[in-house]
């Protein structure tokens, strides 16, 4: 939510939602008040990097629902989360999209120095509209308009020595519903630059960068699994696989 912030993208009124609670919870039957959150002092805030919902609490701040009563909104009822029609049981599953193609056309015109049709200007102006577009695509997902893209396009546009930097952060959003992807390309680009999440621990925590070799694959392959523990000397959940260069 902060990229979306920072970089005034038109996906921030549509990603993230506030929806009243209900109890028992209810999820598609909660009301959207993301306008009336939105207008408090308050504003679209979320759950912040290594806490749960109910801590750093807010509220209660009084909203006007749609049928015109007062509402005290507290805490829940006050931090974003996913629109509902990213997580509904018949929402698709984009596998490799047009969105994906280009921004990863783009990637190796900047990395590789080859010429692959457009510059990579081109082809990540066309991935960031794939990208936007592509929410309209789930079941009453919000359509971003042409202008809106062109206008995110003319602030943020493809910027020497930042390239790989915008191409893999704008890829980023663009897997969003796609978490073994987006941690794949995370890896291998080294975009964004996240932080681990901070804890109430004293020890110091990394982003793990690979799983661990399952109990099945070791039951039945165990001579090769050991070999691959040998290359990368440990099969702990902070080693890099071999493409890992990031």
């Amino acid at each position: 939510m902060n990229e979306l912030k920072n970089t005034n993208d038109p996906r921030i009124n549509h990603i993230p939602r506030v929806y009243r609670q209900n109890s028992p919870l209810k999820m598609f039957e909660r009301e959207d008040i993301t306008a009336q959150v939105r207008a408090t002092t308050v504003g679209l805030t979320g759950v912040n990097p290594g806490r749960y919902v109910y801590e750093d609490w807010v509220g209660p701040v009084v909203i006007k629902l749609a049928n015109g009563t007062n509402y005290s909104a507290v805490n829940g009822d006050l931090k974003a989360e996913l629109n509902n029609c990213f997580i509904r049981n018949n929402a698709p599953f984009f596998h490799l999209t047009y969105a994906e193609t280009e921004f990863l056309l783009a990637d190796a015109t900047v990395r590789l120095n080859l010429t692959l049709g457009p510059d990579a200007a081109s082809h990540y102006a066309k991935g960031v509209e794939a990208a936007m577009k592509q929410l309209s695509l789930y079941p009453g997902g919000p359509v971003v308009t042409d202008s809106e893209i062109s206008g995110f396009l003319t602030a943020n546009p493809l910027a020497g020595g930042t390239e790989l930097k915008q191409i893999n952060t704008q890829l980023w959003l663009a897997l969003m519903m796609n978490g073994p992807e987006l941690f794949a390309n995370w890896r291998r680009s080294g975009y964004p630059q996240l932080q681990p999440a901070p804890n109430n621990e004293s020890t110091v925590k990394t982003i793990p960068r690979r799983f661990q070799y399952p109990l099945s694959e070791k039951e039945q392959n165990l001579a090769n699994v050991q070999k691959a523990i040998a290359v990368i000397g440990e099969d702990d959940w902070t080693k890099r696989v071999w493409w890992d260069k990031e």
